[in-house]
């Protein structure tokens, strides 16, 4: 599968956006990719960090601003493709810009190993932009290939940190607001002062709220958000 046929049906249009991305936290690797994106050296940045701490959403953001700029651009949920073999990186090198998401789930793979070294390298020779992601950072990963850690070390690299308390609330009112959903301040903090701090529980408490407030005809209060979400009383 080449990067041209990949780019039809895979990850070409993300809805990710850099004003979406809130709080002050990441503000230094934010102004990076931001610049990434619009062409400016050095033309490889990696990020890492934990669960849920924001990577994906700037990968994301990253290659729509880049392709709305006029670039050839694709994100890459490395994780998705892994069932696809390292075949699905042949030519992808012809990319203006691209973005590989969770690059660790392929370490100890000598095969995927050898296809990013190799993808890297013709990236590089043919000028164009590399953005990558991972949970550690590069020097602590246990890539088999000395060479592969080597490079990706060789990036201008940020941790991207989870965002402080008190930017939370906004940060979860911006992906509500994504949804279409009107999440007031209020709301926002007792959804993070009450509910797991895992991403993935947080989105689907959304969903149900979304998914209620739309049958019911109903705005989001905190009693209704107790009682959707079957919350006892403080």
């Amino acid at each position: 599968m080449t990067g041209a046929q990949l780019s039809l049906g895979l990850y070409a249009e993300p809805q990710a956006d850099f004003a979406d991305f809130v709080g002050e936290t990441n503000a230094l690797a934010l102004a990076r990719v931001q610049a990434w994106a619009g062409g400016a050296a050095p033309w490889c940045v990696g990020l890492w960090g934990g669960a849920a701490v924001g990577k994906t959403h700037l990968l994301q953001a990253s290659i729509r601003s880049a392709a709305e700029s006029g670039r050839t651009a694709m994100y890459l949920p490395l994780k998705d493709l892994l069932a696809h073999g390292p075949g699905v990186l042949e030519g992808l090198e012809a990319l203006q810009a691209l973005a590989l998401d969770d690059l660790d789930c392929l370490a100890g793979d000598a095969a995927w190993e050898e296809a990013i070294f190799s993808l890297y390298n013709r990236c590089q020779s043919a000028g164009h932009a590399l953005l990558y992601a991972m949970h550690d950072a590069p020097a602590a990963m246990r890539f088999g290939l000395p060479d592969l850690r080597s490079r990706l070390s060789a990036a201008l690299i940020f941790q991207v940190l989870e965002p402080a308390q008190a930017e939370k609330p906004r940060v979860l009112q911006a992906v509500a607001a994504r949804r279409g959903m009107a999440l007031p301040e209020a709301v926002a903090s007792f959804l993070i002062n009450r509910l797991p701090r895992a991403a993935g529980e947080l989105m689907a408490a959304l969903e149900k709220l979304d998914a209620a407030s739309l049958s019911e005809g109903r705005t989001l209060t905190v009693p209704f958000v107790r009682e959707t979400l079957g919350l006892k009383p403080d």
